[in-house]
């Protein structure tokens, strides 16, 4: 600005900030970047004299005072050459005088002398550390050398690293593993250590030669039924001991196992048993007669039957490069898809992990995941592997805080394993946790309070990365109690994990792209569905393993060397444990005659929790009914899948690309629920309502709703029952939530408080007495 008139004799920097806009297509050259850059810049310049205030005024919008409005990276050319300036008689030389604060959040000041080019780079330091910045500068160094050397080359593609494969190369390692089946690893403890107990469940216990004795008997049995190595047999059981007898029993056959969700909703049930192509189902409920849409043989397994029946041997070996496991996850199609691992890829789990999370035949790990949660492979293998004992936890002790902490106690577990969600149930029923425990966490991404609080109660917490694509865990970290962030750790063995741009190409340090995994983890791809497969399982030309993964995660590597996660690149959503594809919601929700378009986010609630938020554009003339979109997708989507809030919006946020523009869709708490016509309900109902709908943030519940059903889950189950209990003075327990209905809650309480004799006050002490009796154990 210093073309004003009367400026050119004034003292002073007449300095004026620009914002530029410039677009760049991902097709263009460097060479026609550079010229669109220049022409941009010199436009802006045109219009120096206007005041960068006026410029912000002129946009609006709400004002941050944690960042530069409108722009928040800076870049200056500033020309110090043939600078000859001075006042007759003094001498004068340039003082640099340290800055203490950064002007934006990078600025890049390029300072030309008579013979040199200065680059000097100011970050806040809030946001980056030396060392990352240190590598934005070499990395942009690198790129420019590389573009002035082949201008013509398209602007994504110049490489940003001098030596990508050494990038690379840091983040490797590599173990030794037998080739053998896994089932192998399991029978040479049970030959060294026959008489050592290997599974234990709050009802009967197995030696490792009674496991065997019992997997075999399991195997000759399918193989008398028919069971075929290569094919897939179903398992449909209870959390008990026989869980590991029988999938041991179906690999030692040569078949692989499905595991069967019977709580899943019949269409997405028999979805799976025909993609998967299964024959055989093994059940062990006497009451099962039929599953949805299967047409196959329904195998009811009776261990105590099979002892008795002749052994017959079984024909070969398991092939140690065939199938071990095929697990179904959620699709963005509306269908769920299966992910198949074999043998080699579960062996290469158990061989890396032993050392690491020094596992050893003195330990107990207490197994409370579903068998259709990949994660448990290494709760019920790694512990059998090594000549350990697993203990089966009942999965409705696995809903109950309390009930959880007292058979972690009682069995003497040494390692435990969740996800997020069930760690913070047990830290909110006060669980004092161990130093002899070591804990596992995985399956979503672990809030920094609850793993300083795990930290603090435990001896070791991990926390474990990795999609079901590469055999549960791909990343580690061992977490300290004074954790400032939470990170993904380093690669386990035989595991290569890159940081990628869009062309699949090394990023720096510090820098945000996919992470591929790659090694002996990675899976055989997507069941019956080749076009995915080719899509996401891609040629690896970074080391010897033929395929790697794109995960669809985006995250950076941290200067120290480890693995920062960022969150995905899609729609796919992790939710306590379970990886749910907003587009499955979505593709069901539009099947509906009242709904126009949809969209599925993950948003917090008025409890501070995460909850799935359906936005619902409606069609002309319909109105919100939340209860019969809750109905449809009940018939269709497994619970956890289902949105606990329905919101009606006028229209989707779009994209100047007209996409939905997922980022833009409001919080849960910003739209109002809309009201909703329901039952009449009586006063005790109305009562338990209230509570309900403080908890959930929704109304219009009928009585035949079920908590779990209109949103809940087990967090908020403990805050209801302390609700309900301080209100009326009657104690329900977490199971009462799963399967009693508003209707029966409200029953029950009446009943309970017509009964009551004495005082609030004495009730309170009788219950606390009681707690701490229940403490001591069940006896």
């Amino acid at each position: 600005t210093r073309q004003l008139v009367g400026a050119d004799t004034a003292i002073g920097p007449y300095l004026n900030t620009e914002a530029l806009r410039l677009s760049a297509d991902a097709q263009t050259s460097f060479e026609t970047l550079l010229l669109n850059v220049t022409s941009c810049a010199t436009d802006g310049l045109s219009h120096g004299e206007i005041p960068f205030e006026e410029v912000v005024a002129a946009i609006g919008g709400p004002r941050d005072l944690s960042r530069t409005p409108v722009f928040q990276t800076l870049f200056a050319f500033r020309s110090s050459a043939g600078d000859r300036w001075g006042l007759p008689g003094v001498e004068m030389s340039r003082l640099e005088l340290p800055d203490s604060m950064a002007r934006t959040d990078l600025s890049c000041w390029i300072n030309q002398g008579e013979r040199t080019l200065e680059i000097e780079l100011e970050y806040a330091s809030a946001l980056f550390d030396e060392q990352v910045v240190r590598g934005f500068a070499s990395a942009w160094l690198t790129y420019l050398e590389a573009a002035m050397g082949q201008p013509e080359l398209t602007w994504s593609r110049v490489p940003l690293l001098a030596d990508p494969l050494a990038e690379l190369r840091r983040h490797a390692g590599d173990t030794p593993i037998p080739a053998v089946p896994v089932g192998q690893l399991v029978w040479q403890v049970a030959e060294r250590m026959p008489d050592r107990v290997a599974v234990t469940s709050a009802t009967a216990s197995l030696t490792y030669a009674q496991l065997q004795a019992q997997s075999r008997a399991v195997a000759c049995w399918l193989a008398a039924e028919g069971v075929a190595a290569g094919e897939y047999v179903g398992l449909a059981l209870s959390r008990s001991e026989r869980l590991p007898v029988a999938m041991l029993g179906v690999l030692e056959v040569g078949a692989a196992y499905v595991p069967i969700d019977l709580e899943l909703p019949a269409e997405r049930l028999g979805h799976v048993l025909s993609d998967a192509g299964v024959a055989r189902v093994i059940t062990d409920d006497a009451q099962l007669t039929a599953l949805p849409g299967f047409e196959g043989h329904l195998l009811h397994l009776d261990l105590a039957g099979l002892a008795e029946s002749p052994a017959q041997g079984v024909q070969g070996a398991p092939d140690p490069d065939g199938p071990a496991y095929l697990i179904y996850t959620s699709g963005s199609t509306g269908r769920p898809k299966g992910v198949e691992v074999g043998h080699r890829q579960v062996m290469n789990l158990l061989s890396v992990l032993r050392e690491p999370l020094a596992f050893s035949p003195d330990d107990v790990l207490a197994a409370v995941t579903t068998l259709s949660f990949d994660i448990s492979v290494l709760e019920l293998l790694l512990p059998l592997s090594v000549g350990a004992r697993v203990h089966i936890v009942d999965e409705a002790v696995t809903k109950v805080a309390t009930a959880l902490a007292r058979e972690i106690s009682q069995c003497e577990a040494t390692v435990v394993q969740a996800t997020p969600a069930t760690w913070r149930m047990l830290m909110q029923a006060d669980w004092s946790g161990s130093r002899s425990l070591r804990l596992l966490c995985g399956g979503e991404p672990l809030p920094l309070d609850l793993a300083g609080a795990l930290a603090d109660v435990s001896g070791a917490l991990w926390n474990m990365y990795g999609p079901t694509e590469t055999t549960v865990w791909s990343t580690m970290d061992r977490v300290r109690r004074d954790v400032s962030q939470v990170c993904i750790g380093e690669p386990i063995g035989n595991t290569r994990v890159y940081v990628l741009d869009e062309h699949l190409a090394p990023v720096p340090a510090g820098v945000a792209g996919e992470i591929v995994i790659s090694g002996l983890g990675v899976a055989g791809g997507y069941h019956g569905q080749p076009e995915l497969t080719c899509e996401r399982f891609v040629e690896d030309p970074y080391s010897d393993y033929p395929r790697m993964y794109r995960t669809g995660d985006i995250g950076r590597w941290r200067p120290d060397g480890l693995l920062e996660h960022l969150g995905r690149d899609d729609r796919q959503l992790k939710l306590r444990g379970f990886r749910i594809e907003a587009g499955d919601i979505e593709a069901h929700l539009n099947e509906e005659p009242s709904v126009l378009e949809t969209a599925v986010a993950k948003r917090a609630g008025p409890e501070g929790d995460d909850r799935l938020v359906a936005f619902v554009v409606l069609q002309p003339g319909c109105e919100l009914n939340a209860a019969t979109l809750r109905r449809h997708l009940r018939d269709c989507l497994p619970l956890y899948m289902l949105p606990q809030h329905f919101r009606a919006i006028d229209a989707l946020p779009l994209t100047p690309n007209r996409k939905v523009d997922y980022n833009r869709l409001p919080g849960l708490l910003e739209v109002a629920p809309q009201p909703a016509a329901t039952q009449a309900l009586s006063a005790q109902e109305r009562r338990v309502a209230a509570i309900w709908s403080e908890l959930l943030g929704t109304e219009g519940f009928a009585a035949d709703d079920n908590f779990f059903e209109v949103g809940g889950h087990s967090l908020l189950t403990i805050k209801a029952i302390v609700r309900l209990q301080q209100e009326t003075g009657v104690e329900f327990s977490p199971q009462d939530f799963f399967g009693l209905t508003l209707g029966e809650m409200a029953a029950r309480l009446a009943r309970e408080s017509h009964h009551r004799k004495a005082p609030a006050s004495v009730v309170d002490r009788v219950t606390r007495a009681v707690r701490r009796l229940r403490s001591y154990g069940p006896d």
